[in-house]
């Protein structure tokens, strides 16, 4: 049975997590046929985000992603605070060894280069998001890297996934220690120094230790705070397929209705399947209908080619002052003198002539003031623009050059709704 432990160790200064995670690593191994290196890559990934999610509480959750240039792609995980659990990754038949040492290549299955992303819902206003790239690709030191520099949290990782000849799991697990705030120099000695010597996870779970036995090993002083049953659990179910059916939209759907009549789905979390017949996805096109009032079969909606801007969607609802708009032509201050005061135009084509650090700290001083208020952004936007310059002989006719990448930001404060850097 899959087990999590939380304890505390080496006088109280420091956290340690155990988990083992067989069974629900061969739960997903077995239904998506996964091959060995990256039942490996994938079960280490579970381990450490079921580890992460102990350090949660209530109903907060944690995401884990694993991006590398590796042939495995993405690999994600979620867990809960509970000891549940699901992952998923882009290529499960994917397969390396190291050579004759028979010995699973999770290195070259996740890639050495790439990003971890951390997302912690903590039921507050915005998740916690941290992200360090891939420095070694076995994992363990990777998410290691992760605890030291993204959260700031001295940590010592080990994972390990021993998979059978058969292609199914055999163990799977690992350990996190983590140093609470103002450990003694000699306890953090008294740890590198075990480490340096500790057994390999992959040893350990093969050993008739359990985790107590091994968190034991680790510091003879360890109290057992919690042990927690761990589960896969994934949350799909036909209704969460149906209402992404529903997104297809109308003219979609009815292409599925013409061609196939019914449409087969499947979990890539569980490889749970859902089939829809063809009352399931005419009942599906109606919800469309419905949720966006269109009456007519051929009724399309027509889209804007221009996205709207949200502050002007804020001023239409009086939220937000108006703003005088300068239409004239601009300045060209590399053909004309700088006029005083200057216009808008001529200012930013100076400003980009300037260091951009210094510029944004003077433009955040000359918005902000000598008070307590901060400028708000209201709305970024980014894009290219065609750059096209007038032929010499003849005034009336363009030439394209290029394109130019641009940015701009549309910032509030107070009143003031026209701040633009």
């Amino acid at each position: 049975m899959d087990y999590l432990i939380k304890a505390m160790a080496f006088d109280d200064h420091a956290r340690i997590y155990f988990v083992s995670c067989k069974d629900a690593l061969n739960t997903i191994g077995d239904r998506l046929s996964y091959y060995p290196s990256a039942l490996a890559a994938v079960g280490r990934v579970m381990s450490t985000t079921l580890m992460m999610g102990a350090m949660l509480k209530l109903e907060e959750t944690v995401t884990v992603k694993v991006e590398g240039n590796g042939p495995i792609g993405l690999i994600l995980a979620e867990a809960d605070a509970h000891g549940n659990v699901r992952t998923y990754c882009s290529n499960p038949h994917c397969h390396f060894e190291y050579g004759e040492l028979n010995k699973l290549n999770v290195k070259a299955t996740v890639g050495d280069s790439g990003f971890i992303n951390v997302i912690k819902d903590l039921k507050l206003k915005e998740p916690f998001i941290g992200m360090t790239p891939i420095i070694n690709g076995e994992l363990a030191e990777d998410f290691a890297y992760y605890f030291n520099v993204s959260e700031q949290v001295p940590s010592v990782v080990s994972l390990g996934v021993l998979v059978d000849t058969d292609g199914r799991c055999l163990t799977s697990g690992g350990f996190i220690i983590q140093l609470l705030p103002n450990t003694p120099d000699e306890i953090i000695d008294e740890i590198e120094n075990k480490m340096k010597s500790f057994p390999t996870m992959s040893d350990l779970l093969t050993s008739d230790l359990n985790g107590e036995d091994i968190i034991k090993m680790i510091s003879k002083d360890a109290r057992i705070l919690e042990t927690m049953d761990v589960n896969f659990k994934c949350k799909c179910s036909k209704e969460r397929f149906e209402n992404g059916l529903i997104t297809l939209g109308k003219k979609e759907l009815t292409e599925i209705l013409e061609v196939d009549k019914t449409a087969h789905t499947v979990c890539h979390f569980c490889g749970n399947e859902y089939d829809f017949t063809e009352d399931d996805l005419k009942a599906a096109r109606e919800d469309y209908v419905q949720k966006f009032n269109i009456e007519s079969e051929n009724e399309t909606v027509e889209l804007s080619d221009k996205a709207p801007r949200v502050l002007d969607i804020l001023r239409e609802e009086g939220l937000i002052a108006e703003r005088e708009i300068d239409n004239s032509e601009p300045c060209d201050i590399t053909m004309e003198k700088l006029p005083i005061p200057a216009p808008r135009s001529a200012i930013l084509q100076t400003l980009t002539r300037a260091d951009t650090g210094f510029i944004s700290g003077l433009a955040y001083s000359d918005i902000r003031g000598f008070g307590a208020s901060h400028p708000t952004i209201g709305e970024l936007r980014y894009g290219s623009l065609e750059i096209e310059v007038v032929y010499p002989l003849d005034e009336e006719d363009t030439w394209y050059v290029g394109d130019i990448f641009v940015t701009e930001v549309e910032g509030l404060m107070g009143e003031r709704s026209d701040i633009y850097f």
